[in-house]
């Protein structure tokens, strides 16, 4: 969407550090696979942000009977923004999906106890299990 929309895009987003209007930017902090960091992105942008970002609070009566009373703002193609049909909903994907599937369920490996044998000696069998594999010992040679 950010791309079609030629928008920056944070991900990841858990902290919204600095909001500033006047100069029109944000300072996000976004987690990474090693460590957070802190990304400024100018407005507008899109954000996409972990769960942790924000505490869910409990509903209130009110707003939970109001809630069983809300109707939906429905979009199409022309309202609120009028969009080209070929760029939406399918015919509109850049991706497709040529198959699905659900992969095979495969069993549990082998447990080496090391209370039992020792840390030596599970050492020493879990490498001779893994040099007798073909593939693994064409590669060590």
């Amino acid at each position: 969407m950010a791309v079609r929309l030629d928008l920056p895009l944070v991900t990841y987003a858990v902290k919204i550090r600095e909001v500033n209007m006047q100069d029109g930017f944000a300072l996000v902090e976004r987690r990474t696979e090693s460590r957070n960091e802190v990304v400024k992105a100018g407005f507008p942008l899109l954000l996409t942000c972990e769960k942790d970002i924000a505490q869910i609070p409990y509903a209130s009566l009110p707003d939970l009977v109001k809630s069983l009373r809300y109707e939906p703002e429905m979009w199409t193609a022309d309202t609120p923004v009028t969009y080209d049909a070929a760029q939406i909903g399918l015919k509109g994907s850049p991706t497709m999906v040529f198959k699905t599937g659900t992969p095979e369920k495969h069993s549990g490996g082998e447990v080496i106890k090391t209370a039992e044998i020792g840390v030596e000696a599970a050492v020493r069998m879990a490498l001779e299990k893994i040099l007798a594999a073909e593939s693994v010992a064409s590669v060590l040679g």
